[in-house]
């Protein structure tokens, strides 16, 4: 497929349709430096362009660089600001920033859209259990297991938190 996309990007290499097909396709290859510029061509290109801006965010939170990913998860919720996707990997950056309260408040948004989103109900927990509300946390592992029973970092963050609440008392 990535060489379809260079056949495409020699014809017109302006067209931004396999530029951002092809960013898409390496960063599902994790292969997240190599995606940067097809997405910085695609951005170019069409500015609002918000699958682009998400995915550079996506690969610059994939590489660590959680405080620039914030600037293009903006960039989108300005542009669309219920995009479950964003809202999800903007809080998931604000996490990784340690700024928990902010990026719960950003997974709330997502479960207001989507109420039994495994990944995003864990996540909340997690940054709960971080904020050293153990209780709280809990209550959203239990929903994500309630729902898939077989998801197994749920299951170890619950783990977790019992094991911390166990320590407390």
């Amino acid at each position: 497929a990535l060489d379809y996309y260079d056949m495409a990007l020699e014809i017109d290499p302006n067209y931004v349709s396999p530029l951002y097909n092809k960013g898409h396709l390496l960063n599902d290859l994790e292969r997240y430096r190599e995606a940067i510029p097809y997405f910085d061509r695609a951005i170019s290109i069409e500015p609002e362009d918000v699958d682009a801006l998400d995915e550079k965010g996506y690969a610059l939170a994939s590489l660590g660089s959680h405080k620039e990913a914030l600037e293009y998860y903006d960039k989108v919720l300005a542009i669309a600001p219920n995009d479950i996707s964003t809202l999800f990997d903007k809080g998931f950056s604000l996490v990784e920033l340690g700024r928990y309260d902010e990026g719960i408040s950003y997974y709330d948004l997502v479960l207001e859209q989507d109420p039994k989103d495994v990944l995003t109900l864990n996540n909340k927990g997690y940054a709960l259990l971080q904020l050293g509300k153990h209780d709280e946390a809990l209550v959203y592992f239990n929903k994500a297991l309630d729902i898939d029973p077989d998801y197994e970092l749920a299951q170890e963050n619950k783990d977790i938190a019992l094991e911390e609440l166990s320590g407390k008392k």
